[in-house]
């Protein structure tokens, strides 16, 4: 199935223009290091009205389990519209203990943790569900990573010009 991810660089998004182009998923960032993300509530909530199922993510820069409750405070208001995954991004393999700590964090709130990392980062098999970063790879090769959300590229969908696409590999 076909997905986005967004956060607040992206500006406003047309979420009802993307659920009538078939996109049934989105991660939206919520925040990146101790900084929440400027348009997490805005698009989670819109995302959810318009039919789309709602995963979050947290870019993480440094302490996990710190980020990680910041993270559970900024959420924990909208926490109904949220029915997939609790992500953490973290792009490097030095940063995957500090991801740990997250992932810890939000599986104890009740949240589903993911990791999302790029497959240098990535260990295998992973303990966890993984979102692939890897853009300029055959889907072949992706799913040798077995990824339950693969991140390819980019492409216009409904009003952006360059939305990050993502392929889901579950069921909603």
């Amino acid at each position: 199935m076909n997905g986005i991810d967004v956060c607040a660089r992206d500006g406003r998004f047309d979420w009802a223009g993307a659920e009538a182009e078939g996109i049934a998923f989105a991660l939206i960032r919520v925040s990146a290091g101790l900084v929440p993300d400027q348009r997490f509530s805005e698009n989670i909530i819109a995302a959810d009205r318009a039919g789309i199922a709602v995963g979050v993510y947290h870019e993480l820069f440094a302490d996990g389990r710190r980020e990680a409750l910041l993270f559970l405070s900024f959420i924990k208001p909208l926490r109904e519209h949220v029915r997939l995954w609790a992500a953490c991004r973290a792009e490097e393999r030095g940063q995957l203990p500090e991801a740990e700590k997250f992932l810890r964090a939000v599986s104890a709130a009740g949240f589903a943790p993911m990791l999302a990392s790029p497959p240098a980062a990535v260990k295998t098999p992973s303990p966890y569900p993984v979102w692939l970063l890897s853009w300029g790879v055959t889907e072949a090769r992706a799913l040798t990573f077995s990824p339950t959300v693969w991140q390819y590229g980019t492409a216009g969908c409904a009003n952006f010009s360059n939305a990050r696409l993502n392929r889901g590999y579950f069921e909603i």
